[in-house]
């Protein structure tokens, strides 16, 4: 993270490292289909249960930030900006939201390569 630069904002560093932990998944998912050799159909079965395992896991973290921004919003709604420091909030709310689109696009890769997988499944049979 050093090759960043120290003048970058935070909100610029954020999106980085989100951007290199979605490029870190979409190459654990990529390993989880490629075929390796000669691929046997028990294990297509254990990498597409791995895949089912890691869409739960996105898809409740997907939902916690949904959640949290929900709150964030219905905080300002309740309290006002006379409470709450208004460039603080929108600091929060884009971390919140990016980290948000970084799971829905992982979880998007995770069902594309559930159906590729299935679709690898369903020909060997």
């Amino acid at each position: 993270m050093e090759h960043i630069g120290k003048d970058a904002c935070p909100e610029r560093k954020q999106a980085i490292r989100a951007e290199i932990e979605c490029l870190r998944a979409e190459r654990e998912i990529i390993s989880l289909i490629l075929p390796s050799g000669g691929c046997k159909m028990s294990e297509n079965f254990e990498k597409y249960e791995q895949l089912v395992c890691r869409e739960d896991e996105v898809s409740f973290k997907l939902k916690t930030y949904q959640e949290m921004i929900s709150e964030l919003l219905m905080l300002v709604h309740k309290r006002g900006m006379r409470v709450l420091n208004l460039p603080t909030v929108e600091e929060v709310l884009t971390m919140l939201h990016s980290a948000e689109t970084t799971y829905r696009s992982e979880l998007l890769d995770i069902r594309l390569a559930k159906t590729i997988l299935s679709n690898r499944i369903g020909e060997s049979e």
